[in-house]
């Protein structure tokens, strides 16, 4: 992205010209109160940019008190100790967070601040790694990685346009051309996949469906390139809109109508049971995979993942008794817990147990690896 890296660039010049460093000068690093024999020589540019993150995230009171020091015009050090103090926290509210004001920003609205260096470096916001779960399998693509990315942009209170950093990086990036570092690191949702013959509820909102995507897939190509026999997969997405939320809607639309891929095959998609249930007893019962989506702003009630499980409580029960694993992936807002407490409701219900067992049940299979989280 040429806007946001000119912006870094031209915010980093900046910082090094208060700080009396010329932007091609070398630096040498050190642990804290060291000498700096033996440090790590480092351009000036390269070090600023590549610690700090001067143009997205929003600095901590300390970096404003910090900056009160470094002032030399009255009025802007009057302003900012008042922004450190306990009284001074709502403007620094209005001014700093509601905004999510930058360094960079910073800078222009307080030209007399001259902050050294090592000050900048110790105060300003990190530079933090943006990681994406991949949305795909090395068994079926192994050329390949992908990615499902939000791209972050809004409008804060006084309309100014704010973007993700590597959100937006990625979204202006250009097919075949562009170069991004990037490097793997093991998430929640990660290491060998589940055994093809053990059932799978997955439940994913938004952009949680790619870790999800990424075992489907997995199983999918083993059973028709590897000859797996694959047990049933149940899997609840939740988007807001049916239009334009829908991820990889025509794959799961395909998925769905495939005579095996989360069906199942045929001699998996049952299970011997010795309970009763309705009075009933069933030596035999069915599992049902298959995708179930939940739109929760299509109509006039909202409609999330927790009320499809819900709804389909005898389904999933069936699931979790033929040992199914469970796996949940998207925001980490309230999603996470009320997908576990909903989990537990079923549990309670179908399987005629009190609340605390019911999350005896779910913790149990959390404890043993068949309830697995990825939020964010």
């Amino acid at each position: 992205d040429d806007d946001r890296a000119g912006e870094t660039r031209a915010a980093t010049i900046e910082v090094l010209r208060r700080a009396g460093i010329a932007p091609d000068a070398w630096v040498v690093v050190c642990e804290g109160g060291g000498s700096h024999v033996g440090g790590t020589p480092v351009r000036a540019t390269a070090l600023v940019e590549g610690a700090l993150d001067l143009a997205s995230a929003s600095p901590r009171r300390y970096f404003f008190e910090a900056a009160s020091a470094f002032a030399t015009h009255p009025r802007e050090a009057e302003r900012l100790r008042r922004f450190a103090s306990k009284d001074g926290r709502d403007e620094l509210w209005y001014y700093n967070e509601r905004e999510r004001r930058c360094v960079r920003e910073f800078l222009d609205d307080f030209p007399s601040v001259r902050m050294p260096l090592g000050w900048m470096l110790t105060t300003a916001p990190r530079l933090r790694p943006r990681l994406f779960s991949i949305a795909s399998a090395a068994s079926a693509t192994p050329d390949a990685v992908h990615l499902t990315v939000t791209a972050v942009r809004w409008r804060t209170h006084y309309g100014r346009t704010r973007r993700g950093m590597c959100s937006d990086a990625i979204a202006r990036a250009a097919p075949g051309t562009s170069k991004l570092a990037c490097w793997l690191v093991n998430g929640a949702i990660g290491g060998a996949p589940p055994p093809a013959e053990s059932p799978l509820v997955l439940v994913c909102t938004g952009s949680g469906v790619a870790p999800l995507r990424s075992l489907v897939q997995d199983r999918v190509h083993r059973a028709r390139h590897a000859g797996a026999r694959i047990a049933p997969t149940l899997v609840f997405f939740g988007c807001r809109r049916e239009a334009g939320d829908f991820l990889y809607r025509e794959e799961w639309e395909a998925l769905a109508a495939d005579p095996v891929a989360l069906v199942g095959h045929p001699e998996l998609r049952t299970f011997a049971n010795d309970e009763e249930y309705d009075g009933k007893k069933f030596e035999v019962c069915p599992l049902e995979g298959g995708f179930v989506p939940a739109f929760s702003r299509d109509g006039d009630a909202k409609d999330y993942v927790q009320h499809r499980i819900a709804s389909h409580a005898m389904r999933v029960w069936r699931m979790l008794r033929a040992g199914a694993a469970v796996y949940v992936a998207g925001s980490a807002a309230k999603m996470p817990q009320d997908v576990r407490e909903t989990m537990e409701k079923v549990v309670e219900a179908c399987g005629k147990v009190s609340i605390d067992d019911a999350r005896a049940y779910v913790r149990g299979m959390e404890n043993r690896g068949r309830y697995v989280v990825e939020a964010w």
